[in-house]
């Protein structure tokens, strides 16, 4: 008796763990032909489209999204497209999207390089994270006005992307949402954007210009990291948060007078304290770059990846200069630095190459973190310092590393 109880509680926990192993609850064939697979949510009383299974590319070519699905004699609406539920269908062209859904889980078109064409109902509230990334062949989109959320790298390396039309109802962009948009031209924000994440921008190489609505009150860092077109950035007027004040081309924090964002046609005004953490990152236009004597802080990351900056003077109101602020300036050849400087970060000079002369007008050697030189590219390059002060630094790490070590004239 016990051996044959034994086998049916065997029986039922195999069933159970085979039902388990389908990715999905029903499949139901459209009058097209086209299978797509389901998953009850909300106590199946709704559908949500899910794939055949994890890496099967469960879709191809055209696929329309019911309105609702009718199964087993039981009518329900398809309300959701699941995580990663078209994931990686390469071979997918278009798709439908039924007015009844409402979310794009996250990856749910990741990576679907052949989708040309999609169409989004006025029912949708939330654009989930790397919805879209990497679809390469999606060339524009029009996201519907019932849209409040785009989430984390949405359209991130969508390369072919020209056109993007933000809805006056998206309350904030995610960290990354157009990322690497290379072909991306132009964008308009809508005034009901009150967030815009970290790099929502960057790498978007062939953006032009960016006007920030008045209702925006946080930006993220890096937001226009190597945006290398872009040449035109300002704040609508009545903002009270941010400013682009004296025509300056950047955006600035007004209650701190931190500059968070910039092009290669700022001029930053003498009434800026701080530049922000990566507010220059990638800015492969800038060649020269003055920083007036207001400035007491640069952040980090602030000028790395500058590839088209040759020279640059510290101003002589800053004490420290923090990590990676110049990191990968790959063709940087002259610094000054002022006697006002005592530390500077880590890798704040890694991978500047070329450096030719560096001006330190310190008369102690100022602390160095970590790695601030690339000590390989130091032997041809000569220190400049006070006369009274070359012994000290020709005793002292890094410095004693150049390959010169001469008395400022």
């Amino acid at each position: 008796m016990a051996t044959k109880r034994f086998f049916i509680l065997f029986s039922i926990l195999m069933s159970m763990v085979g039902m388990k192993a389908l990715a999905y609850d029903i499949a139901v064939e459209n009058a097209d032909g086209v299978t797509i697979y389901y998953n009850y949510i909300n106590e199946g009383t709704e559908l949500e489209v899910t794939y055949k299974n994890r890496n099967s590319r469960s879709y191809r070519y055209s696929v329309v999204i019911p309105d609702e699905v009718t199964y087993k004699n039981r009518t329900q609406k398809v309300t959701s497209i699941g995580d990663y539920a078209f994931d990686n269908c390469t071979d997918l062209t278009s798709v439908k999207i039924g007015k009844c859904v409402t979310s794009i889980g996250y990856g749910a078109f990741h990576s679907c390089k052949g989708l040309t064409s999609v169409f989004i109902p006025r029912s949708m509230t939330e654009i989930g994270g790397i919805a879209f990334d990497a679809c390469q062949g999606l060339k524009s989109i029009t996201i519907p006005k019932s849209v409040t959320e785009i989430g984390f790298g949405a359209f991130r390396d969508c390369i072919g992307l020209e056109l993007v039309t933000i809805p006056n109802s998206v309350a904030s962009i995610g960290n990354y949402a157009f990322a690497h948009c290379t072909n991306l031209e132009s964008v308009t924000i809508p005034s009901s954007v009150t967030s815009i994440g970290e790099s929502v921008f960057a790498g978007c190489i062939n953006l032009e210009s960016v006007t920030i609505p008045s209702s925006v009150t946080s930006i993220g860092y890096g937001v226009f990291y190597n945006c290398k077109g872009l040449i035109s950035i300002s704040v609508e007027s009545g903002s009270a948060v941010y400013d682009s004040r004296d025509n300056c081309n950047a955006i600035i924090e007004t209650a701190t007078n931190t500059l968070i964002a910039g092009c290669k046609n700022t001029v930053i005004p003498h009434s800026v304290a701080q530049i922000g953490e990566s507010a220059f990152a990638g800015c492969c236009g800038l060649t020269s770059v003055e920083i007036p004597n207001s400035v007491i802080k640069i952040g980090k990351r602030a000028f790395s990846d500058c590839i088209g900056l040759t020279s640059v003077t510290i101003p002589k109101s800053v004490k420290l200069i923090g990590n990676y602020v110049f990191d990968h300036c790959s063709n940087l050849t002259s610094v000054t630095i002022p006697k006002s400087v005592t530390e500077i970060g880590d890798d704040t000079f890694a991978y500047c190459y070329v450096l030719k002369d560096v001006y330190c007008y310190a008369e102690s050697a100022p602390l160095v973190s970590g790695n601030a030189f690339c000590y390989f590219a130091l032997s041809p390059a000569t220190l400049h310092v006070p006369a009274a002060s070359l012994k000290k630094y020709k005793k002292t790490m890094p410095w004693k590393k150049f390959g010169r070590i001469v008395a400022i004239e």
